[in-house]
């Protein structure tokens, strides 16, 4: 009888404005061949999450691929998880556009064959508040880091099964990934990945383990193509999951109907380890390796992990002056389109995370992710401009701005920074002039 239950989940995602030739490759080094591997394995069951621009393309591109995936769904070798639908950091966008990323998303999902209960949480980037949102948009469960659960008090140990969090009343279910799993696959011989479960099945009583990461893992990432589809890498994972006596491949959904909650927890505003590195200043971050090094050279880091705290998502909005911008900028879009569906529409693509922050990518440094979200919130503000004058705080540092709705362009004054244009959209080239990235030390 098997023990172990086991979800093997993958998010993929391109984001808007990013060239063709990315996503053709992205499509053919993993999306294709996991999907094709996939469907060779009629015991073997994922949880998969494709966000909404990466959709949009392959509905133009590739339809055969969204036909496959209808396929397994129906074969119920496939549960849909969903985020919202262009992928914004929900926590970063006003609460009625997240669940309107969400409805869109969820709909979207309808048309597959498939009734989505559960949230990828972008970045994984949390907030508490966000429980409300999810309960309140029908779906019943969001997936984040292990680390999310022992940053809130639980040991290593107590996450072998999902828990229930709430907002002002509002409950939904949060599952764990193990971290240790995210880093052994695809990277470590399948017998590696093989031990670690066998390890989890003699001590705990029937473990609920998760793994849930990137896809572009799995063939895009330096390398991986060769190693997990040339060299077999995945169907020997696949062949290894399926023929354990251990081991019973699970969904979450699935999961959720057999197995009751742990119990209740409450999870502090965080994302995965990393981004409380990179998400603050450069000579802040810099002291933080520095700290997170001297722990590891004392030999006592890994006791002490869940107490060392860097930034948050959001301090890329003072890290880099022109992702704050753009992101206030949405926000002032977000209310003036609030009664036209069509204009609101291209918030909702503006709201795209990639370009608003810098990690290992380029992000934030990469001018067609800047221009199209740009390009999408100058055609929001196309459509609702009555020629007004706006006499604001726009991108709330206390000082007033002045927006100039212009027939050819939108012009944006900063008087408390000389007077400079801080914003020059033509609106028939759907183009900022002033979208220019300072120089920025990075450590």
């Amino acid at each position: 009888m098997a023990s172990v239950h086991f979800i093997f989940g993958l998010h993929n995602h391109q984001p808007i404005g990013n060239f063709d030739h990315v996503f053709e490759y992205a499509y053919n080094r993993a999306y294709k061949p996991i999907l094709e591997t996939l469907e060779k394995y009629k015991e073997m069951k994922m949880a998969l999450h494709y966000t909404g621009p990466l959709l949009e393309w392959l509905e133009r591109k590739h339809p055969e691929h969204l036909e496959l995936l209808k396929d397994l769904i129906q074969r119920n070798q496939v549960e849909i998880v969903i985020s919202g639908f262009y992928e914004p950091v929900l926590a970063s966008i006003p609460t009625s556009d997240r669940q309107l990323q969400l409805r869109i998303a969820k709909e979207y999902a309808k048309k597959l064959g498939y009734n989505p209960k559960g949230v990828w949480i972008t970045e994984r980037f949390w907030e508490p508040s966000l429980a409300k949102d999810i309960a309140n948009s029908g779906l019943e469960f969001a997936i984040l880091d292990d680390q999310h659960f022992i940053a809130a008090g639980l040991k290593k140990e107590e996450l072998y099964g999902y828990y229930l969090t709430e907002y002002e009343g509002h409950a939904i279910a949060v599952f764990p990934i193990d971290e240790y799993l995210r880093y052994l696959t695809p990277f470590r011989p399948v017998d590696r990945t093989m031990k670690y479960l066998k390890e989890l099945n003699e001590k705990f009583k029937e473990p609920l383990v998760v793994i849930h990461d990137d896809g572009e893992k799995y063939g895009v990432w330096p390398g991986t193509y060769e190693w997990v589809h040339k060299k077999g890498w995945l169907k020997n994972f696949f062949d290894e999951i399926t023929s354990s006596e251990f081991l019973e491949v699970t969904t979450y959904s699935e999961y959720m109907k057999r197995k009751p909650p742990l119990g209740l927890v409450y999870i502090p505003t965080t994302s995965y380890f990393e981004m409380s590195e990179w998400s603050l200043p450069s000579d802040q971050a810099k002291k933080f390796v520095e700290f997170v090094n001297l722990l590891k050279q004392q030999g006592i880091f890994k006791k002490y992990r869940e107490f060392v705290k860097g930034g948050i998502w959001k301090n890329f909005f003072y890290k880099y002056y022109e992702a704050n911008y753009m992101h206030k900028r949405m926000l002032f879009l977000s209310d003036l389109t609030r009664r036209s569906l069509k204009a609101k529409m291209y918030v909702l693509r503006a709201q795209c995370n990639d370009a608003y922050w810098h990690g290992v990518f380029g992000g934030v440094y990469l001018p067609h992710l800047r221009e199209a979200i740009w390009r999408n919130l100058i055609l929001a503000h196309d459509y609702v401009a009555r020629g007004r004058i706006y006499v604001r705080d726009i991108d709330m540092d206390g000082h007033t701005e002045i927006l100039y709705e212009r027939p050819k362009y939108f012009v944006v004054l900063k008087p408390s920074y000389g007077g400079s244009i801080i914003e020059l959209s033509s609106r028939e080239k759907l183009y900022n002039y002033v979208d220019v990235l300072s120089r920025h030390r990075e450590h």
